[in-house]
């Protein structure tokens, strides 16, 4: 009986120790294009998945996965400008699957192309579910076939399931359980 306690005891701890890793896909979000800190397009709301979940005007590309966001023009000619002062590109509903979590941080992590290698930590804002990427600073930046894009990486903090909290109190019980009957 001692060693099927100890058993159930070490499979609780288990249990409680691996929690899932959590990510964005398969979190439905909401991405909204602003100008002048008003609706420019969007909100659409995507179901994160494995590949680019949409563009606003088919000219600016918005991919998630389970903790990036990367935002690129699809402009692909050679002479030409985007005007994109006083605009903003909003995501919101980031709620983290399986486990909610909450973002406490983001930071650029590449940032390529005339203009938009001017975005820096300082042009994100964020709360617990949302982040916004303010891209006033490009200004009216020339549109060439090179790359253009932003990568931001979230930082969050994972807030703990009820189900977990219960598996950790039953270990608890189970370990003081067993050190009594010894």
């Amino acid at each position: 009986m001692m060693i099927l306690q100890r058993l159930v005891l070490i499979f609780l701890i288990l249990a409680v120790g691996t929690a899932a890793e959590a990510s964005l896909v398969g979190d439905a979000i909401s991405a909204e294009l602003l100008r002048n800190g008003g609706n420019f397009d969007g909100p659409n709301l995507h179901i994160v998945g494995t590949g680019p979940e949409g563009n606003w005007f088919n000219q600016i590309e918005y991919d998630l996965d389970s903790a990036t966001i990367t935002v690129r023009s699809l402009f692909d000619f050679e002479d030409g400008r985007i005007w994109v002062d006083d605009m903003a590109f909003s995501f919101t509903s980031l709620d983290w699957l399986p486990t909610p979590g909450r973002i406490t941080g983001a930071t650029v992590v590449d940032a390529v192309g005339e203009g938009w290698d001017q975005i820096d930590d300082g042009d994100l804002s964020f709360s617990d579910n949302s982040l916004l990427i303010d891209v006033a600073d490009i200004g009216s930046a020339r549109v060439t076939i090179a790359p253009q894009s932003v990568t931001v990486r979230l930082i969050t903090t994972h807030i703990p399931e009820p189900t977990t909290l219960i598996l950790a109190g039953l270990a608890i019980v189970a370990s003081v359980c067993c050190r009594r009957r010894q």
